[in-house]
């Protein structure tokens, strides 16, 4: 996707102006404002600093349309560097991507089917559900077992726990 050239009097992220911003009110159901003081960012394209899973996530499982879906995943990754001004764009994208993918598990598989292509994401453990369709329960077993044994194996409880049973013996 290419990247949005900050301007002075157009929102960095939906491209609205102060003389039209249509789509903005189409979104919220009102006009929105400048927030910053370069008048690069507007009102309807920035989340809360607190915001829940549902509230940040929700928004994304009813777009239909490809444009919309740019828009609302700039407004993501804007606001997982705003918490994180060190990181890179490229990791607040693949976090947003999986966070949406995980998300996306929760409604059904053809919300799941759309929202992985609109957001180019994935599920984080399942993979695409194109590719690999939907998980049966054997494979979401298998899938968090594996999980939870990696998890195990880099934890350092769990490895004093492991030295600890080698003395033992």
């Amino acid at each position: 996707m290419k990247r949005n050239v900050e301007q002075s009097g157009v929102c960095k992220i939906c491209r609205c102006t102060e003389s039209n911003c249509r789509q903005c009110i189409e979104r919220t159901g009102k006009p929105c404002r400048w927030v910053n003081a370069e008048k690069t960012l507007c009102s309807a394209c920035v989340l809360p600093g607190k915001i829940t899973i549902g509230e940040k996530y929700s928004p994304a499982m009813v777009i239909t349309d490809q444009a919309q879906a740019d828009i609302y995943f700039e407004i993501l990754v804007d606001h997982n560097r705003r918490f994180a001004p060190d990181r890179d764009r490229a990791d607040a994208e693949k976090i947003e991507r999986e966070n949406l993918g995980y998300y996306a598990m929760y409604f059904g598989l053809e919300t799941r089917a759309r929202v992985e292509r609109l957001f180019k994401c994935e599920h984080p453990l399942f993979g695409s559900i194109e590719k690999n369709g939907p998980p049966t329960a054997k494979r979401a077993f298998d899938a968090w077992d594996n999980l939870w044994r990696r998890a195990r194996r880099l934890t350092p409880l769990a490895k004093s726990a492991k030295q600890n049973a080698k003395r033992k013996r």
